[in-house]
């Protein structure tokens, strides 16, 4: 990969950071337009703020009601990937990208700090690959998605979509083909 090419692979991984964090401020908007009580839940219109509230105010877990105030809470992996966007966005964090023949390694660096650590998709101490970070996020997100829209759909009281239901992306192919590079890394 040349040097141009890096830059553009560095502004994508940037982006995939920026668009997933976003994701989490559509659900807490969706998240409170279901709330038990919308009135009393206020603005917190960042899904952050919603989780620091319901820290803070955990009795009042009844004004969100207490099953979606249960599906906040349970998103733990969101305040690494929060703290690694705002690395990038907020806090001078580079994204620094490798070149190895068929991958796409890369760094995200806060000062002398790597942001990035996570067991089994690390090509070495401090360089992750991006395909099987991209589809350890993807599968914790879809599995996220899919526990939200379990409460909502209890809320709705309406019918699921029939099994013929599919969706041919192409873009999903590619996403499958990571999941199962890291579910053959987990199977070892």
């Amino acid at each position: 990969m040349n040097s141009c090419g890096m830059q553009f692979t560095a502004c994508d991984i940037d982006l995939f950071h920026v668009q997933l964090r976003s994701i989490f401020d559509y659900l807490a908007k969706l998240i409170m337009f279901f709330a038990a009580k919308p009135d009393q839940v206020g603005t917190k219109k960042l899904f952050r703020k919603l989780q620091e509230w319901l820290k803070r105010e955990s009795s009042d877990s009844t004004r969100l009601g207490v099953d979606l105030a249960a599906v906040v809470e349970d998103c733990d992996w969101f305040r690494q990937l929060k703290d690694v966007r705002d690395s990038i966005v907020h806090r001078g964090g580079m994204v620094l990208v490798f070149s190895e023949q068929g991958r796409i390694l890369f760094q995200v660096k806060e000062e002398f700090s790597n942001k990035i650590s996570i067991s089994g998709i690390m090509y070495n101490e401090n360089t992750v690959d991006f395909e099987l970070y991209v589809a350890i996020l993807v599968g914790y997100l879809f599995h996220y998605l899919e526990n939200v829209a379990n409460v909502l759909h209890t809320k709705l009281k309406v019918d699921r979509l029939g099994s013929g239901t599919r969706n041919y992306h192409s873009g999903l192919g590619v996403v499958r083909s990571w999941f199962d590079r890291v579910c053959a890394i987990t199977e070892s």
